[in-house]
């Protein structure tokens, strides 16, 4: 029972971080997506942002409940390593360096965090800690979408998208009296 109790949140915490790689994808194939106005774009970086945010309280809980190296290690391995999976060689080799050290740094932060609080007070303790790693995994996401925007630059030359195009013309005829 207390080695189910460590690793119920392993699974769950995998199948996020899956998703949310899954769903950075779509930004990294086509750069220009983060141009357009369409409802569809905005759901998928709705459906970017929950799946972030789940993955981060997954593996903060599951840092909390286990806290031992030899269950959290081969987790972050294994999250980390699905970025291959999904992404061509330059930006799943930056996601994988980028979520391994930011899942790394904070299950130290976080250890250190439980080892020395006095009461436990989840808000206090937990809270930080899932805003860091969401950060720290922006920030990774950032730097890959960077190296695939900059790869698509210099292969066809920097273009604006249809979609931004018709939307200030729209909004431009509109002010026009």
């Amino acid at each position: 029972m207390i080695l189910f109790k460590k690793a119920v949140f392993t699974l769950p915490f995998l199948i996020f971080l899956t998703w949310f790689f899954y769903n950075l994808n779509f930004f990294l194939k086509d750069p220009y997506l983060i141009f357009g106005f369409d409802t569809s774009i905005l759901m998928q970086l709705i459906w970017l942002l929950v799946s972030l945010s789940l993955a981060s309280f997954c593996f903060v809980v599951f840092c909390t409940l286990s806290d031992d190296w030899k269950f959290i290690l081969p987790a972050v391995i294994l999250g980390s390593l699905s970025s291959f999976v999904l992404f061509p060689i330059p930006a799943g080799l930056v996601i994988w360096v980028g979520t391994l050290l930011s899942l790394c740094l904070t299950y130290l932060v976080l250890g250190n965090r439980l080892r020395t609080y006095l009461t436990f007070q989840t808000g206090t303790l937990l809270k930080p800690s899932i805003k860091t790693l969401a950060t720290l995994l922006i920030v990774t996401a950032s730097l890959a979408f960077y190296l695939s925007a900059d790869q698509e630059i210099k292969t066809n030359g920097f273009k604006l998208p249809d979609s931004l195009i018709d939307t200030a013309l729209k909004f431009g005829s509109s002010q026009l009296p």
